[in-house]
């Protein structure tokens, strides 16, 4: 019979499961400011620059998503071992004046 301590197995997956419920409400928040955004000018007639500004914001918001995913697809590589790391030489600023 084997016997192991299944305590950091259990402390792992409550992780993983804060985690995935973490990146899932990241998600969430840009996305829906790009529906509702969308919504608005599908729907509402509105001056250029109002429809600039919330086209403006569909694109930030966009863009946090992708960033999002990025990191959340890199965090899954770095689990799975397949993400590469270079290692970064340490440099000392000496800060005397002459």
């Amino acid at each position: 019979m084997v016997y192991r301590d299944i305590a950091k197995e259990d402390e792992v997956d409550q992780m993983k499961s804060e985690f995935v419920s973490t990146v899932s409400h990241e998600l969430r928040t840009p996305l829906a400011s790009v529906l509702g955004f969308t919504e608005l000018m599908l729907n509402k007639p509105m001056k250029p620059e109002r429809q600039t500004k919330y086209v403006q914001t569909i694109y930030n918001e966009a863009r946090r998503l992708t960033a999002l995913i990025n990191d959340f697809l890199d965090v899954q590589r770095m689990e799975s071992g397949k993400q590469i790391y270079e290692k970064m030489q340490k440099y000392t600023i000496n800060s005397k004046s002459n």
